[in-house]
């Protein structure tokens, strides 16, 4: 299906590429109007461009590597009043986290992003109990679990919704982890690039829900 789309869009790019040529030559008294090398450029470019347009979609598409979902538009989710207020805290949290850790990261300050990071954004952040509930459910079956915020929240959060939570907890805590490790080593390369995979999976959970 995707592969038909892509034809599809390229067809109609190459089209009214085609088209403008068509109409640009035809302005000017048809095309042996231009030189040769000039039309050979002008149709290589369009070439090329449109071949890198396409490999940068299909790179954009592996790279997000998150979970799927088949909801056509972006999702309602619809959560009682004061868990909603918890819930748009905490996004405003996770906001003004990764302020913060954008600007420790301008100026170098790896240790200080890894440990912001950690608390408020990774698996182990308080935030992240909504969507890492079921995986500490298998561990502790036996156990009464605390029934607080993140708990309801938890129940009241779409399956796909917390899958894609949970993707971006994962990757809040690999980014402290390199975060850490560029503290020590000073090369903060990796640490960005596991910053930038951090705010890809941001993206892709607002672009797929909104609440009411």
């Amino acid at each position: 299906m995707k592969d038909c789309q892509s034809m599809a869009s390229t067809f109609y790019f190459n089209f009214h590429v085609s088209k403008v040529l068509y109409n640009f030559a035809h302005y000017h008294g048809g095309y042996m109007r231009l030189s040769i090398p000039v039309f050979l450029l002008i149709i290589g470019l369009v070439i090329s461009v449109n071949a890198q347009a396409q490999q940068g979609m299909s790179n954009h598409e592996h790279s997000m590597d998150t979970p799927t979902t088949d909801l056509g538009a972006r999702h309602v989710v619809n959560f009682q009043p004061a868990i909603q207020k918890h819930f748009l805290a905490n996004m405003r949290d996770h906001l003004k986290a990764l302020a913060e850790i954008l600007t420790a990261m301008s100026s170098g300050q790896y240790a200080k992003a890894s440990k912001i990071a950690d608390a408020r954004l990774g698996l182990h952040a308080p935030s992240a109990k909504a969507c890492t509930l079921d995986e500490k459910k298998s561990k502790t079956q036996n156990q009464p679990m605390k029934m607080d915020m993140g708990t309801m929240v938890h129940q009241f959060m779409p399956p796909d919704m917390q899958k894609f939570g949970l993707a971006m907890h994962k990757a809040a805590s690999q980014f402290a982890a390199e975060a850490e490790k560029a503290s020590k080593n000073g090369n903060g390369k990796p640490a960005f690039a596991a910053l930038a995979r951090m705010t890809q999976r941001c993206v892709a959970c607002h672009a797929a829900f909104r609440i009411r």
